[in-house]
């Protein structure tokens, strides 16, 4: 299988894109030639372009440029960047945090929650992403669903004041005054 990304900087460039691969392949040729890929049969497609763009490193790189760009508040470049990762890493449960939280910094409180949701599916283990989740619920106004996400934080994570705090927030916003005193 020879694969091209359209509009490949690089002269000479002959190989075809893979149809479900053009906006990642796309990316790629932004940041230099994603005009070849690996042709092992044997392995997904995905997991092809994962290793030609440099695989583990290429989706570390990316987190971290996205994670800068939420940390100085350019939350446009930031959701642009999680986007590309949760296309690179589709199973990543923290890709599709980070792409709630830019949509939340962004003001799209539904996409944020639905990306949040998307992360705690991939990883219910995870505190960070339920309580993720739970901020979400909060700002869009579903507040039950919120303290049920928050509990399970709290749960997940039993040390953390600021999940802690929060669960005691939504407590309160339910009406549960007496839970949220001792929380």
């Amino acid at each position: 299988m020879s694969l091209r990304c359209r509009g490949c900087p690089a002269p000479g460039c002959s190989r075809r894109c893979h149809s479900k691969m053009r906006a990642l392949v796309a990316w790629l040729s932004a940041y230099g030639c994603a005009g070849w890929m690996l042709s092992t049969r044997r392995l997904p497609m995905r997991r092809r372009v994962a290793l030609a763009a440099g695989g583990d490193e290429a989706v570390e790189a990316l987190r971290s440029r996205a994670v800068a760009c939420m940390g100085r508040g350019d939350f446009e470049a930031a959701f642009s960047a999680f986007e590309s990762l949760a296309a690179l890493a589709p199973r990543d449960a923290r890709a599709r945090s980070g792409l709630g939280a830019a949509c939340s910094a962004l003001g799209d409180v539904s996409a944020a929650c639905a990306h949040m949701r998307r992360a705690v599916a991939l990883d219910p283990s995870s505190g960070l992403a339920n309580y993720n989740l739970g901020l979400a619920l909060l700002r869009s106004g579903s507040r039950a669903e919120a303290v049920a996400s928050l509990e399970a934080a709290c749960e997940l994570e039993p040390g953390d004041a600021e999940f802690l705090g929060a669960f005691g927030e939504a407590l309160a916003s339910v009406g549960d005054h007496e839970r949220a005193a001792r929380a």
